[in-house]
């Protein structure tokens, strides 16, 4: 770019040389090139910029996480909520960029950001829900174990009941219900809800009962939730 602003025709040839040279680029050189081609192209490469951040906070080019990781994640949002709001892909690149930069925050213990961008996360996925017309509202898990963390259990069991009735009626698929119902008999029970916690461990291990029942899974699941459910604190006395 030079001093006027303007981004320098030999800096966009050389940017477009490097993305499509046939040798394998660095996540670095990706990321100089599409910075100096969204400038020209906005809609064409803003997304890809902050795909690329993404990749680059975690891969140097050497095997390692970057040493500016969450710098990169928080450029990668910036670029994200740049994309203008008509571009059909944006709702998808930003919430792929707040998820990624929400984990770098909670590894550096800035949890009440991370949460704020959970919090942004799922108002994206509702609406997303909304006008697919499909029940299942992501972020839901991620924005339920913040809440968590703050101590907000019941609003935590709210939004982990939210999950499992958006999922229970696809059965128990690849093991994500069974997780989800345990960790919504978790919350449940930080929140002093027992009954409604007893209720939802009843439907777990019926749930791996009918499952082991029919050889759709393994003996241990339905065995690991009766003991969860006999050594539960909200067992009936």
């Amino acid at each position: 770019m030079n001093h006027s602003g303007k981004v320098d025709q030999d800096d966009i040839v050389r940017a477009r040389n490097v993305l499509l040279a046939s040798g394998r680029r660095t996540p670095r050189e990706e990321v100089d090139a599409y910075r100096v081609l969204a400038q020209v192209s906005p809609a064409s490469y803003l997304p890809r910029l902050a795909r690329a951040l993404q990749r680059l906070s975690y891969d140097s080019g050497s095997g390692e996480k970057h040493a500016s990781s969450l710098a990169l994640c928080e450029e990668a949002v910036a670029v994200a909520r740049s994309i203008d709001p008509a571009e059909p892909a944006r709702a998808d690149v930003l919430y792929g960029a707040l998820d990624t930069c929400q984990r770098e925050l909670y590894t550096v213990s800035r949890h009440a950001e991370g949460l704020a961008m959970r919090a942004e996360m799922l108002a994206i996925s509702r609406a997303q829900a909304e006008l697919s017309g499909k029940p299942v509202v992501k972020g839901l898990r991620e924005w339920a174990a913040g809440l968590s963390e703050e101590g907000r259990y019941a609003e935590a069991a709210d939004a982990m009941a939210e999950l499992v009735a958006a999922i229970l009626p696809d059965g128990p698929g690849s093991g994500g219900l069974a997780w989800s119902l345990l960790n919504w008999v978790a919350a449940l029970h930080d929140a002093g809800r027992s009954s409604e916690a007893l209720a939802a461990f009843e439907t777990l291990v019926s749930m791996e009962a009918a499952e082991a029942a029919n050889d759709r899974g393994p003996m241990a699941c339905h065995l690991y939730s009766l003991i969860r459910k006999i050594s539960s604190p909200v067992r009936r006395s």
